[in-house]
């Protein structure tokens, strides 16, 4: 390739001047400009080389911070952005004309053209003396995650994961509002599949309840491809799905009742006044929403899938019977026995008047809605020493002394045994 050479010797300021230029046959020329510095000696000249464009000025500022914290699909697919470095806005706090020294007052783009009929020079104002110190400040806040703080009883079941924490009220349909409503998530995660076009393709799936703490609940999930839009989503369905619990005197259950899912399983109990909820937290979260204050509830088999566990417990709900129902499907009077006296109270009677004079022998109301069924009791666990000869003797020795203290309070009760 010829190439040649151009020199121009026509100085364009006192301080700079051009530098040779470079013709080459592809018409590309390249400008350098020299500074031109004064030397110890009169008349002497020091030459020293300025280039004003570099590596960091031909490329934005994200394709320089993609360089830095970007990972490949593929190394996304494998958990690697997790751990990347979160992008720091430099411009922040910034503004035009300012350096390390102060802010420099450009006339006609950061300050006043004329001042006191008169065109003022550049120059520079100092910062403060905590300028710099209130500027990496303000960066630092810009960079830091900023977690949003929850109420001890907003906040989820376990770890930093969404489940059991609130979604708010359903969102405004056909002028209705849903004041007094609340959901809650039960369950969030992330599917894929496989397509034709795309190859594994993800999205979020998430199962979230909503009610009013008055009997209406309802149940829905739902996919997306954001979390934020799949759990309104998911709740905005559960909102048009609302189902009325009847609950006994607004806090328990009717009665005792026993539900199956796959391979779920739920046993339900009524409890008196000031028992609370034991159960399942996800069929705790459903006893808020639906407004159950006293209850006892077993689940076993399969009890971490969600769907079976709230399935089961919201159709056991819903076969619920009223003592007035089974009076009037049996012909009988529905009685409760107190534990005090043991004073019957006819708490329901059949609407017709018809009853069956004939009692029912061996009638057990737990076993009639628990369809046979029975929880697992497990056996208190036997201490390590069981097996040793000094507790088989102990053993042997109170074995004649065991249900004296139960025997002993019957005595006092007047019971003769």
């Amino acid at each position: 390739m010829h190439r040649c050479s151009l020199v121009l010797r026509q100085i364009v300021t006192p301080s700079y001047r051009l530098s040779p230029v470079s013709i080459s046959t592809n018409v590309k020329i390249d400008l350098t400009f020299t500074k031109l510095l004064p030397a110890a000696g009169v008349g002497s000249y020091n030459v020293t080389s300025v280039r004003d464009g570099s590596f960091f000025t031909r490329m934005t500022g994200n394709q320089l911070w993609d360089g830095v914290t970007s990972v490949s699909k593929a190394g996304q697919k494998k958990g690697r952005a997790k751990t990347a470095k979160r992008r720091v806005q430099l411009y922040k706090g910034k503004r035009f004309g300012w350096t390390r020294e102060g802010k420099v007052q450009f006339p006609g783009l950061n300050a006043r053209v004329i001042e006191q009929n008169k065109m003022p020079a550049i120059h520079t104002i100092p910062h403060k003396e905590d300028a710099l110190e209130e500027l990496i400040k303000l960066r630092n806040d810009a960079i830091r995650r900023v977690r949003r703080k929850y109420w001890p009883l907003e906040r989820g079941w376990s770890g930093g994961k969404r489940h059991g924490m609130s979604a708010g009220k359903p969102d405004p349909t056909n002028g209705y509002d849903f004041e007094g409503f609340d959901s809650r998530i039960l369950r969030i995660k992330m599917v894929s599949h496989m397509s034709a076009r795309q190859g594994r393709k993800g999205s979020f799936w998430a199962l979230v309840a909503v009610g009013n703490g008055q009997g209406l609940v309802g149940v829905a999930k739902a996919t997306g491809t954001s979390s934020p839009a799949t759990i309104r989503k998911a709740k905005n369905t559960a909102a048009q799905q609302l189902q009325y619990i009847n609950l006994k005197d607004q806090r328990t259950l009717w009665h005792s009742f026993h539900e199956q899912n796959g391979a779920t399983k739920v046993f339900a109990e009524p409890r008196p006044e000031g028992f609370g909820v034991v159960c399942h937290r996800a069929l705790k979260t459903l006893s808020d929403l639906i407004g159950i204050k006293d209850m006892y509830c077993k689940s076993e088999g399969r009890t971490k899938n969600i769907i079976n566990i709230t399935d089961a417990f919201i159709r056991g709900l819903t076969n619920m019977e009223t003592h007035q129902e089974l009076a009037d499907k049996s012909k009988y009077y529905v009685v409760e026995l107190s534990h005090d006296h043991k004073v019957p109270t006819i708490l329901a009677a059949p609407s017709d008047g018809e009853v069956v004079e004939k009692p029912i022998e061996n009638f057990d109301m737990e076993r009639h809605y628990m369809q046979g069924k029975t929880r697992l009791r497990k056996e208190k666990s036997k201490p390590f020493y069981h097996t040793q000869d000094a507790y088989k003797k102990y053993e042997h020795r109170c074995y004649k002394k065991r249900h004296q203290d139960a025997i002993a309070i019957k005595r006092l009760a007047g019971t003769h045994y």
